[in-house]
């Protein structure tokens, strides 16, 4: 598009429907604070210059639409879908969150709690705290790929890190966008380039992930008192998404 999204477009007349991804490169792993990718994520709902966080859901669950934005890894994902009737309130809702956010701080303080509470339960889950000690043992533990959320890494977020995310990483130059859908390729592209206009171009962030620092091979114990079974993992280095033989593996 002309502010540089690239999409592709999947006619598919076959049911009014309307559907789309957006994978955002970033994430856990590229995020200059840790934490911040999930946090922007979670709060890029909760609120825009126009419209509450109550506003929002209360919009799209009036038109039983979807809209959700959640983290990865390596990116973030934003997703809808709906009839094609209120396939232009959906997109003006997209717009609004990727332009317009506010980032409460009210809702930041929310997310915390919740996340750490979750953590409590993973700290619980034998079969959590196996996978996560064999991300260190494979990758290394300071290696982004085996960093794990803790109270303290939580507490660190401000609402400062949200925002240099978001300006980061939310931008469209950067950015992929999938549509599927009972529409014309040609009205789509034109509509798309005419509601997408104010999501402006950003500065793309060089992403470099280090090579891994493996731990010496071998079998590592976590001792939980008091459990009756026993949780193990197998873990091994395999080859990277962009590897040539990645798909015959």
């Amino acid at each position: 598009l002309d502010n540089g999204l690239r999409v592709f477009l999947i006619e598919d007349h076959e049911q009014p429907m309307f559907s789309f991804n957006i994978l955002l490169p970033g994430g856990d792993a590229l995020e200059a604070k840790q934490d911040a990718a999930g946090f922007t994520a979670g709060l890029l709902m909760k609120g825009t210059k126009t419209k509450s966080a109550y506003d929002i859901s209360n919009t799209l669950d009036g038109i039983g639409a979807n809209l959700s934005v959640s983290n990865s890894t390596e990116y973030s994902t934003v997703s809808g879908s709906t009839i094609m009737k209120h396939k232009e309130v959906l997109l003006n809702m997209l717009v609004d969150i990727l332009t317009n956010p506010t980032f409460p701080a009210e809702e930041l303080d929310k997310l915390k709690s919740i996340a750490k509470t979750s953590l409590k339960s993973e700290k619980s889950n034998p079969g959590t705290l196996a996978i996560n000690m064999a991300k260190i043992a494979l990758f290394g533990k300071n290696h982004p790929y085996a960093t794990v959320s803790t109270e303290k890494s939580i507490d660190a977020i401000k609402l400062e890190d949200v925002k240099k995310y978001f300006k980061d990483f939310y931008i469209p130059n950067s950015s992929t966008m999938v549509i599927v859908g009972d529409f014309n390729t040609e009205d789509m592209i034109k509509e798309l380039n005419s509601k997408l206009a104010s999501w402006k171009k950003g500065e793309v962030v060089k992403l470099e992930i280090p090579a891994p620092n493996p731990m010496p091979k071998g079998i590592y114990f976590i001792e939980r008192k008091g459990s009756v079974q026993s949780a193990v993992r197998f873990a091994a280095m395999t080859v990277p998404f962009n590897d040539s033989e990645y798909m015959p593996i």
